[in-house]
């Protein structure tokens, strides 16, 4: 029994198209590979992100979009961005972090968004309580009948209506707003509550808050008194984690109203924290402490920043052109799930909102008139770009067996903590591999090894008489 077990196996093998899915996943993956802080960020803010996120499952891609997303809630009111003089967007982000749970993305989220901005949404918190007491002293014969009202930098809850009547607030004030949950299925799971058993009206002011639309509404007040709200436009910033199946469940395949495809879903790399055997240095404490006054001073500077519409360079202008028309003839084939349509027709709208923040990361709002580069440009679009196909292929996932079989046999062989690297044999992963694998049989095992060898992963080498691998980078 156990000879004819040996033959099936030898003479099992997996299809060519499953290896060749399997290495469209991994060059996808390794398409993260083009962004670095130090080509995204100008070098001093890069070296502050890049400290501050060692030790967490984070990379370039997953930093600089939270980072980016904070600094965009801290933007004034009226903060746009053009590609033609016509079409303006606010420069706003909506930003969700893609992971499983206890992937600590909060983390992620309280060093690059929470901790840069504490001393200004501390300040906020001291004027209005200076405003408040003023005002309470005030004679009631002269004091103003508009008592003043706070307007918080982030927002953690909030129900529709509140956040309508606030947001008149915000454009008396002219500032934006950044709407934060560690877990962004609560907003939008209350967004899916409100259509179905509440008023309707949360999604509406979810995508409208999103294109920077006001709204004019019409309230039962005291005493039976009709009040109406209405602000003309707001500046409304999105951030929070999801787990990737809380995100299936609520997206279900469909995207009619196009209420996803505004949220850049940002995969967290799967890695585990690289935390520190030994207690900081004193070098080390004054480093980081360093770069956190780096972050919260690029923070200061763009929110002292005034409202103001950046143009986009000539040269950038040529390259959105054709790069958002091909997104745009693929999401008009009838073959193109819904879901990815709605997703590839907001492609243009991300792509502005991340050069624009690009844009004033790099110039700190120094240079008012200069346009918006076509390096900065190249960049959003390729970080869009890459966003894009990996929700794509979060909704589309290739068959599994050629990826499982090859990050099994990668990982049998990878060590993070070593610098030489075992040489796997088929037996190894027969031996060490649930039925699945098992199945693959030898030839399969050739086939993965020689794909991964392809994928720049390892080489393929002998052991004995029979082929091995062995894994000369970690696994994308």
């Amino acid at each position: 029994m156990d000879d004819l077990q040996s033959v099936v196996e030898q003479h099992s093998t997996i299809p060519d198209q499953a290896i060749e899915q399997a290495a469209s996943s991994i060059k996808l993956a390794q398409g993260r590979d083009q962004f670095s802080f130090h080509n995204l960020l100008p070098s001093g803010l890069a070296a502050a992100v890049e400290l501050v996120t060692e030790v967490l499952p984070a990379d370039p891609l997953t930093s600089v979009l939270t980072l980016l997303c904070g600094y965009s809630g801290l933007l004034k009111l009226g903060t746009k961005i053009t590609s033609d003089g016509r079409y303006k967007v606010p420069c706003n982000l909506y930003v969700g972090l893609v992971g499983p749970s206890g992937l600590t993305k909060s983390p992620l989220q309280k060093v690059l968004i929470s901790e840069p901005s504490l001393e200004l949404q501390q300040e906020e918190k001291a004027c209005h309580e200076k405003r408040m007491a003023e005002w309470e002293e005030a004679d009631p014969k002269d004091r103003d009948k508009n008592r003043p009202r706070r307007c918080p930098l982030h927002l953690n809850e909030f129900s529709p209506e509140a956040l309508g009547m606030w947001l008149e607030f915000y454009e008396k004030s002219g500032l934006g707003v950044l709407l934060t949950r560690s877990e962004l299925s609560g907003i939008l799971r209350g967004i899916d509550a409100d259509t179905k058993h509440g008023r309707g009206t949360a999604e509406a002011q979810f995508l409208e808050s999103y294109d920077g639309d006001g709204c004019t509404s019409t309230r039962v007040g005291k005493q039976g008194v009709g009040e109406v709200r209405s602000y003309s436009s707001c500046h409304v910033s999105l951030f929070g984690g999801v787990q990737d199946e809380v995100l299936k469940e609520l997206i279900n395949g469909k995207d009619a109203s196009g209420k996803f495809a505004r949220i850049l879903m940002v995969k967290c790399p799967l890695k585990p924290l690289a935390l520190k055997d030994d207690p900081d240095t004193p070098q080390e404490e004054e480093a980081y402490t360093k770069a956190q006054k780096a972050l919260a001073l690029w923070a200061r500077q763009l929110y002292t920043l005034p409202p103001r519409t950046y143009r986009l360079s000539i040269e950038a202008r040529r390259h959105l052109k054709p790069w958002f028309h091909a997104h745009q003839v693929e999401a008009l084939k009838p073959s193109t799930p819904s879901v990815i349509q709605a997703m590839l027709n907001k492609t243009s709208a991300n792509a502005l909102r991340v050069a624009g923040m690009l844009h004033l990361v790099w110039t700190k709002g120094e240079a008012p008139d200069a346009e918006i580069s076509l390096d900065h440009l190249r960049l959003a679009t390729a970080m869009v770009d890459q966003c894009v196909a990996e929700t794509r292929e979060f909704h589309q996932p290739p068959e599994s067996i050629g990826t499982e079989l090859m990050r099994h046999v990668h990982s049998l062989s990878w060590d993070n903590d070593v610098l030489k690297h075992d040489l796997i044999t088929w037996q190894d992963a027969k031996d060490k591999g649930i039925k699945r694998i098992r199945n693959c049989g030898a030839k399969g095992f050739k086939k993965a090894i020689t794909k991964l060898k392809e994928m720049g992963l390892g080489e393929c080498l002998q052991a004995g008489t029979v082929p091995a691998f062995r894994a000369g980078k970690p696994w994308p």
